[in-house]
């Protein structure tokens, strides 16, 4: 996989904010010529343009130089804090599964960098994740639509056969959210695997020209 140079980082930021080369030339202080140069890896700048760039678009120079893709020490911090969450949430499940679900993903995820889909992979994975908490709220908001009104129901005394008539369409709808999820993911999986055909079709012409 080609690492990403302090040029293609410059290019992505600027390009981020909407500028023109000569905009974020004026405002660094430099000509369009110099921002070109850099953005096409003709030059590389010094350290003085590094902390000023880095300046101007609020990210760290080891970011702009592509060493890290956190922008800023406040992404690292939130990015630990969801890491440490997200164990503590694991620690509470059964850990055989828990077990299971991270060594599948993590060799999903290096075979991915491997191959350099981790872009489309990833993609994926969190167009699945979206879809079923979206399921999960739908349930949880089902639920709350449900349980309550069949308890005050009950306490009236109405007969568990009209109860049961008056909840039938809200039973139906978890079936409506989870066509609904389906299709979304199906449409993810369809654009992952044209990621993945193209990815074959340049390997297949990168060969041939060898």
């Amino acid at each position: 996989m080609a690492e990403i140079s302090i040029g293609d980082r410059i290019k992505f930021l600027r390009e981020e904010k909407r500028m023109t080369q000569a905009q974020l030339a004026e405002a660094l202080g430099v000509s369009r010529m110099t921002v070109n140069n850099y953005e096409q890896g003709k030059r590389i700048p010094d350290i003085d343009f590094a902390v000023k760039t880095a300046a101007y678009f609020c990210v760290t120079v080891e970011y702009l130089s592509g060493r890290t893709a956190f922008r800023d020490k406040d992404d690292i911090k939130v990015s630990v804090e969801k890491a440490e969450n997200l164990i503590h949430t694991m620690e509470q499940l059964p850990q055989d599964k828990c077990q299971e679900l991270l060594k599948n993903l993590n060799i999903l995820l290096v075979t991915a960098h491997n191959n350099e889909f981790h872009d489309s992979v990833l993609r994926l994975l969190n167009n699945c994740v979206c879809q079923f908490t979206l399921l999960l709220e739908g349930y949880e908001k089902l639920e709350r639509s449900i349980v309550p009104p069949i308890v005050e129901l009950r306490r009236r005394n109405v007969p568990q056969g009209q109860i049961e008539l008056a909840m039938r369409d809200k039973e139906k709808a978890i079936g409506y959210y989870g066509f609904e999820a389906k299709e979304r993911m199906d449409k993810a999986l369809e654009n992952c695997l044209d990621d993945l055909k193209r990815g074959l079709e340049q390997r297949k012409g990168e060969a041939l020209a060898e």
